[in-house]
């Protein structure tokens, strides 16, 4: 019950972009191969994409009535063999579940899992830390043919390999590119798995080298985490303040499940480029012109409400919009009443629907609406809503879970962050 916003380029700046990434997938597809009883299977792919391994998952598709007469291998195209399953499985059968494909639920070997093949139980369908380890092939040439080995040890049963597919991360420089008029900006890294580092920044204005830094120089903090960039639309050029010079802006994203994006403006200030980093935490931004001067504002929600009165996937943001002026962003979120009744709109229209609904938890969504009618002036008018639905029982015990603030504490815990977050006076 909650509005996410993508970090979104305006897609008329793009002028011309690299496609990032050094992560890829590469698949069987769909497979109907034999295992033979006591022999051996060979399935290969050929991956065509050059550079040094930093990461392999191996994912694979078998029915089979008895697990433990197989041994899984990956092959590497040097011919270093990795054993991924010795005889596991007991009893049980089959390696992953559900369709009979690569569309089914495979089971996954990767270094980095947190339970060994040896502790699980068929038909294995998670992720798993394989019989020896995966990063025995780091370093080792990505390009060529890799196969899967499926051994057959034991007389008397007989199964198909259905699919299998290969995740491979290259430890090569990747690019990402844009231009607006003058400014070209370009963004390098390694990738890593689901991280990133060197990540690197430079920028040319008027075809003359202007910037060329480790992005760490702008944003020390973000480096803890590591970086993962966002949906392969990490850069956008845009003049932000209107004063004819274009921002850089570098969106990036700490890895986890709820947080946290992250943008680090630059600026050309005459002589160089400076720069301000903004935490968005979990909702993002994206950039939207609202009052159609030239200058796109930076529309958010308030990530600050996140599980602040409820379980996170039941909390709802109010809407937030920044402005940036030469270095500086500003919340201009009152500015724009339009945007804030309409998200306010939203955020009733929801909670009428979740309060007819027996288990569902209206505490985080009318926390949002009611921060929104603050910021419309309509705080008192506000509160009496909200008593009535705490006379009608919606927001105490059993309806809600007790372990956020419930009944007359909710409603003092609500007023106070109301008051802490600078949406109410008292």
């Amino acid at each position: 019950m909650r509005r996410f916003l993508p970090l979104l380029a305006l897609v008329p700046l793009v002028v011309a972009a690299s496609a990032p990434g050094a992560t890829s997938t590469y698949s069987s597809h769909q497979l109907h191969a034999a295992i033979p009883d006591q022999g051996i299977l060979d399935r290969s792919i050929q991956v065509p994409d050059a550079g040094p391994v930093s990461f392999v998952a191996v994912g694979v598709r078998i029915v089979h009535p008895r697990d433990s007469d197989l041994t899984l291998s990956l092959v590497s195209p040097r011919g270093t063999v990795v054993p991924l399953s010795v005889r596991r499985g007991g009893d049980g059968a089959n390696f992953g579940t559900g369709a009979k494909g690569c569309s089914g639920q495979l089971t996954w070997f990767e270094s980095d899992a947190l339970d060994p093949i040896s502790t699980g139980k068929a038909p294995f369908d998670d992720q798993f830390k394989p019989d020896r380890p995966l990063t025995a092939l780091n370093g080792q040439e990505a390009r060529g043919r890799w196969t899967l080995r499926v051994a057959d040890g034991a007389a008397g049963a007989t199964g198909m390999l259905l699919c299998w597919q290969l995740e491979l991360s290259r430890n090569v420089v990747s690019h990402v590119v844009l231009t607006r008029g003058p400014v070209s900006a370009d963004l390098t890294y390694r990738e890593t798995h689901d991280s990133y580092r060197d990540v690197r920044i430079v920028i040319h204005r008027h075809g003359v080298l202007t910037l060329a830094a480790p992005l760490s120089r702008f944003c020390p903090g973000c480096l803890l985490s590591g970086y993962n960039l966002l949906l392969g639309r990490p850069l956008t050029i845009a003049d932000l303040d209107g004063d004819g010079e274009p921002e850089v802006l570098v969106d990036l994203y700490t890895g986890g499940a709820h947080c946290c994006f992250y943008t680090v403006v630059l600026r050309y200030d005459g002589h160089s480029y400076e720069a301000v980093t903004h935490l968005w935490g979990d909702p993002g931004y994206e950039l939207s012109d609202l009052d159609h001067d030239g200058r796109p504002e930076l529309v958010s929600a308030d990530d600050r409400f996140a599980d602040q009165f409820t379980a996170y996937a039941s909390s709802l943001l109010p809407v937030q919009v920044w402005r940036y002026d030469h270095g500086m962003l500003t919340d201009v979120t009152s500015q724009y009443p339009d945007v804030v009744r309409k998200d306010a709109a939203a955020a009733w229209s929801d909670y009428l629907q979740a309060r007819n609904q027996k288990d569902a938890d209206v505490r985080g969504v009318l926390a949002a609406w009611l921060a929104d009618e603050y910021r419309l002036g309509l705080g008192d008018e506000g509160w009496a809503k909200i008593r009535a639905a705490y006379a009608r029982g919606e927001l105490s015990s059993p309806r809600v879970d007790p372990i956020w603030p419930a009944g007359q504490k909710y409603l003092s815990a609500l007023r106070s962050f109301l008051v802490k977050t600078g949406y109410a006076l008292r």
